[in-house]
């Protein structure tokens, strides 16, 4: 449906940001470049056909037909429909796209189609996605500590295979050691404390 469609974009151009990082250099380069941006002014200028500066919904809808199109079927667009994609690039809420949301519009686009049509998109897909997935995980296991401190022995194993070597290796816990003499004194023993202040150079 057209409500499933406009989550998916949504869904998109927010992971979009996550994707960035791992494009292609040259693609980031081409979709930064004056070349198309002339390009993407072009096809503004074109379908501006009221020559207003700004494209309403309605003047967007050749473009929003072509993405909305696939191999089974293509979707009925109407005003209302146009208004609720175009929303989805207004940035200022105005109601219409002005030339610089195009391009964003158009860069969006550009990398969607690269991702989806491509085989180095779809390997750059899977693997921004598995690092965001990770991320997620581990911003869940930071949590659960936050809650329960005494849960660090069941989440240590759980977390990216890296941060537990290096937590758990002879050198960080020197480190952790030095540092904690450093503030309690060289004189300090096992039941020696500290006010948690004073360990925030140590961390």
């Amino acid at each position: 449906t057209f409500q499933d469609f406009i989550k998916i974009i949504e869904a998109d151009k927010e992971r979009l940001w996550s994707i960035i990082p791992f494009l292609p250099d040259g693609l980031v380069t081409h979709l930064t470049g004056k070349s198309f941006e002339e390009a993407c002014y072009e096809q503004f200028d074109g379908l501006d056909v009221d020559q207003s500066g700004t494209l309403e919904p309605l003047e967007l809808l050749p473009v929003i037909q072509l993405i909305c199109q696939t191999e089974e079927h293509a979707m009925q667009m109407n005003e209302e429909k146009c208004r609720r994609f175009t929303n989805l690039f207004d940035t200022d809420g105005n109601g219409v796209i002005q030339r610089d949301e195009f391009i964003e519009f158009a860069q969006f686009l550009t990398v969607m189609n690269f991702l989806t049509n491509t085989e180095e998109g779809q390997s750059v897909n899977a693997k921004a996605q598995e690092v965001v997935n990770q991320s997620l995980k581990t911003d869940a296991l930071y949590e659960m500590l936050e809650q329960d401190p005494d849960l660090l022995s069941e989440v240590l194993p759980l977390l990216p295979k890296p941060l537990y070597w290096e937590l758990t290796s002879l050198e960080f816990n020197k480190a952790c050691m030095d540092g904690f003499q450093a503030q309690a004194g060289e004189h300090c023993d096992p039941s020696t404390t500290v006010p948690p202040g004073m360990l925030t150079n140590v961390v």
